[in-house]
């Protein structure tokens, strides 16, 4: 863990480094009129890919903090979860994931970076993405070998489990497979990410900047990719009343049809611009569903029978300021969406014209769902 970090924090000072000074060719490029903006195209061009796995390494991260979390206060997470107590993983081991994934990741933005700027000759300014290529590669690569290392029993468990979520609902939905569902929901920007990805790889826009463009998602791609995980907690919500025949699944599976009717409006309002008004009347009264939700049903809170815990449950496994903590937190990163409607110049061109923003609301949602 020592040696990663190290080098992670090596990296970062030379990636820092890196962004701050001109390249190697910058006379030749004002020649052809290229400087600055060919490197902001070279470098917006890859964005997507350094924006998801860097999302991706995030989230091990907070699934360590999670655990951590989890065996301070004694939560037998194993038993919640359903996890095989053989293929379990302890923080220390997401600790391990993060940092190689995070060091992994910063070694091939630095190198990127270096090949755009003109020190690697062979490499054209970055024409061809080989390092975005090589990082995209080493994540799948982690993720699906079938060699018995590298976490395999947890890996296998993992994708079985997601497994379970893609052909929903006639998955098992056990309590891991929708929770993985409810994280998926979180991860649809992500997941957008990976819609250009797919794309940018297999029409070869990696080696060819000037069809790049053609690998933006349209607003249809958008409204399936938002649509499909809501569709997936829906149908396990709808399977669970099913079998169980508890009217909560019903209304749980409200609050996810109210979040599809959103992302519907949402498709109109951005391929006709109509409907800003029901668009936004809906998007708040969908994310207050939700928020209400998660104080009422997800964590049991306003049930108090005693005084002194006012909004909490009489019974508490966590330290009362925890709760208020979640509570008002929550509810700020339910609302992240509203900075979307700020105007323009509340911004930088900066932060508007690499994904600041969205790379932001990305984060938020990662750290609201952890």
């Amino acid at each position: 863990m020592a040696l990663f970090a190290g080098i992670l924090i090596s990296s970062s000072i030379f990636l820092i480094f890196f962004l701050s000074i001109p390249s190697k060719d910058r006379n030749v490029l004002i020649d052809l009129g290229l400087d600055g903006e060919y490197h902001k195209e070279m470098i917006y061009r890859v964005l997507p890919v350094y924006r998801f796995t860097f999302i991706m390494a995030v989230s091990t991260l907070f699934t360590g903090l999670c655990i951590k979390f989890f065996r301070r206060y004694s939560v037998n997470y194993i038993y919640i979860f359903g996890i095989d107590p053989a293929n379990r993983l302890n923080q220390y081991e997401f600790y391990k994931i993060f940092l190689f994934l995070a060091t992994l990741w910063m070694a091939c933005s630095l190198l990127e970076l270096i090949a755009i700027k003109g020190f690697i000759p062979s490499l054209e300014h970055g024409k061809s993405s080989y390092f975005a290529l090589v990082l995209l590669s080493v994540f799948m690569i982690l993720t699906i070998q079938p060699f018995n290392c590298l976490y395999k029993k947890f890996r296998m468990e993992f994708l079985y489990s997601l497994l379970q979520n893609l052909i929903s609902p006639f998955g098992y939905v056990r309590f891991k497979d929708f929770f993985l569902g409810d994280i998926m929901t979180s991860m649809v920007k992500p997941l957008i990410d990976m819609y250009f990805i797919q794309c940018f790889i297999t029409s070869g826009a990696w080696k060819d900047p000037m069809i790049t463009d053609t690998c933006l998602p349209s607003n249809d791609a958008v409204l399936f990719v938002s649509y499909l995980p809501f569709h997936i907690r829906f149908f396990q919500c709808i399977n669970r009343y099913y079998y169980t025949r508890q009217f909560n699944h019903i209304l749980n599976a409200g609050k996810y049809m109210s979040t599809i009717v959103v992302i519907v409006i949402t498709y109109f309002k951005n391929t006709y611009m109509k409907y800003e008004y029901l668009y936004l009347g809906l998007y708040v009264f969908s994310t207050m569903y939700s928020f209400i939700w998660d104080i009422l049903m997800d964590w049991g809170l306003m049930r108090r029978t005693k005084p002194g815990k006012i909004f909490l449950r009489d019974r508490l496994k966590y330290p009362p300021y925890l709760y208020y903590f979640s509570m008002v937190t929550n509810f700020i990163l339910r609302f992240a969406w509203t900075l979307t409607l700020l105007p323009d110049w509340y911004f930088s061109q900066f932060f508007k014209e690499t994904g600041g923003l969205f790379m932001l609301l990305s984060l938020a949602e990662c750290y609201r769902r952890a």
